[in-house]
């Protein structure tokens, strides 16, 4: 497998590849604590601890795929990754932006706020073409060798 694929940010990742990458993040994300579960809880609390250990590395590694497997998309979409900032990490913070102040209509005005950013991040990665031919990020990976771009 060539793992530059899903831990190098550089270039660019065509919708295919964006839908099938998150595809296997969501399985492993389902996977990962269930096998943890089942191998730990029959283990001994050292065994535990080590296997707790070793999923939790493996699941940091794949939130920094999951990272630049996102900002590749937006290079194919000629955007900074930068964009990821307000396309995923702001709507996570947004998400409950005031502790304690739930009900309040600047709760409500905050979470709408992330909700919009959300589906916006949504529609610019996972659902719009990538530019057409190359940008300052790289090739089109939907180009073929040879061929017109605007073929």
């Amino acid at each position: 497998m060539n793992w530059q694929l899903l831990f190098s940010a550089k270039g660019r990742f065509n919708r295919a590849k964006y839908w099938l990458a998150s595809l296997c993040f969501w399985i492993a994300a389902f996977v990962l604590p269930a096998l943890a579960w089942a191998l730990a809880n029959p283990a001994g609390p050292t065994a535990s601890a080590v296997i707790i250990i070793v999923v939790a590395i493996i699941f940091c590694a794949m939130l920094y795929a999951m990272l630049t497997v996102n900002i590749r998309r937006l290079h194919d979409r000629d955007k900074s990754g930068w964009w990821v900032i307000p396309f995923l990490v702001l709507p996570g913070l947004l998400e409950n932006p005031i502790p304690g102040q739930e009900g309040t209509p600047l709760y409500f005005v905050m979470a709408g706020i992330g909700v919009i950013l959300l589906f916006w991040g949504f529609i610019e990665i996972a659902c719009l073409r990538g530019t057409v031919g190359p940008n300052r990020f790289g090739e089109d990976p939907l180009a073929i060798q040879g061929a017109p771009v605007n073929a």
